[in-house]
């Protein structure tokens, strides 16, 4: 680590490193509570610094939304749940770029992400209501079970940059902490699918 931040020192005092802010937008998968899934969208931006002709490391702030309805037949009259959560997540991304033409280059990057989720509720939808009784996930749920909104992650995937400017990109995160305990309930990981479009200025 001490290696790499000298590293990045040097390029910028020698004059062999530029930053470039990119804004994007894109769609995720993610796990969701009790292994299920939601689907949703985000945005954010990050700033890939270069360090010489090829490496780089980005830093970033995302925001995503993810939802899913799943379909139940309970006697109290609950016909579905629907799930919701909202995350703020800060990635720091190792990339190498490989020129394959004179406005085309392919990237691939990796690093860990830090996040936290602001929202995560599920909602009891019935047949009289279309909203139905809505609670918080995070801290105590029943069953002395308990959902942590912190989260650790480590992912990578690849990207495609046309003239320095729009990059696509298509990558995955898995994470690390055990973010669900409780009485029935063993672990639960996040994994996050996600695919984008992105321009830098």
């Amino acid at each position: 680590m001490r290696k790499l931040v000298l590293i990045i020192i040097v390029s910028i005092v020698s004059g062999n490193a530029f930053g470039q802010l990119s804004l994007g937008v894109g769609y995720i998968k993610a796990g969701q509570f009790r292994g299920d899934a939601n689907q949703g969208i985000y945005t954010g931006a990050d700033f890939n610094l270069r360090i010489g002709n090829s490496f780089g490391i980005a830093p970033g702030v995302y925001y995503s939304i993810g939802k899913s309805t799943y379909p139940l037949y309970y006697s109290d009259g609950t016909v579905a749940k629907k799930y919701e959560e909202h995350y703020i997540g800060f990635p720091i991304n190792l990339n190498y770029s490989i020129r394959l033409s004179s406005s085309v280059s392919l990237c691939v990057f990796s690093g860990p992400m830090f996040s936290y989720g602001t929202i995560s509720t599920e909602t009891n939808v019935t047949n009289n209501s279309s909203t139905g009784k809505t609670q918080d996930l995070y801290g105590f749920l029943p069953d002395n079970v308990v959902y942590s909104p912190f989260d650790i992650s480590f992912g990578g995937g690849l990207a495609l940059c046309f003239k320095k400017r729009v990059r696509l990109s298509l990558g995955f995160n898995f994470g690390f902490l055990n973010r669900a305990t409780g009485d029935n309930v063993h672990y639960y990981h996040r994994g996050v699918f996600h695919s984008g479009i992105a321009y830098s200025f």
